[in-house]
């Protein structure tokens, strides 16, 4: 991590913040895969701001920044990703409550091949970095390091009732197809 990004004036909830590290990262570091880490509040699918409560959007917020009171809604994400050099995640892991939902995972379709993610409240010290990080440069499969991961943060907290979920989205694009899927069914249901 370069001085430039410990600065508690960055506005974490912002879309340009994401970007411009996003392209900070891809100018100074060789990459074959790359992880995407988001850890702070996580609002879900739920609708509405993290701060006003205002529920008429559809904002779908993480990485709330108490200082400029911004969040990132998953729209924001999705953008910054793709406007960056980076355009694909290995992992996606969001170290944040209530990530883990259908909505989610269907706005990272062809951002990462897997996304781990809890439904539950996250406690605060967050995921067990000095197992996780080890596991990422590790040799093992992507499918090895999530299931460690996921193995990793439910030892971390045996004694507090947790989730912990790894979803894979873009192998042989299963997330996709399950999509159309269940819009076939959902118009059939309602016509």
């Amino acid at each position: 991590v370069s001085k430039e990004w410990l600065d508690d004036n960055i506005d974490t909830g912002s879309e340009k913040t994401l970007s411009t590290f996003l392209q900070y990262a891809a100018s100074h570091y060789d990459f074959k895969k790359v992880y995407l880490d988001l850890w702070n509040h996580g609002g879900g699918w739920k609708s509405g701001d993290l701060y006003t409560g205002i529920t008429h959007s559809l904002s779908r917020n993480i990485c709330s920044d108490e200082g400029s009171r911004n969040s990132l809604s998953l729209a924001e994400l999705v953008s910054a990703i793709n406007t960056s050099k980076i355009k694909h995640f290995e992992i996606i892991l969001m170290d944040a409550c209530s990530m883990a939902s259908i909505e989610v995972v269907a706005e990272l379709i062809g951002l990462t091949n897997t996304v781990i993610f809890s439904q539950d409240l996250v406690p605060e010290d967050g995921m067990p970095y000095n197992t996780i990080i080890p596991l990422i440069f590790s040799n093992k499969t992507s499918c090895e390091k999530c299931s460690k991961i996921c193995d990793s943060y439910s030892q971390s907290y045996k004694n507090i009732k947790t989730t912990i979920s790894a979803f894979r989205i873009d192998e042989n694009d299963c997330m996709k197809k399950f999509l159309v899927a269940f819009e076939k069914h959902i118009k059939l249901i309602t016509d």
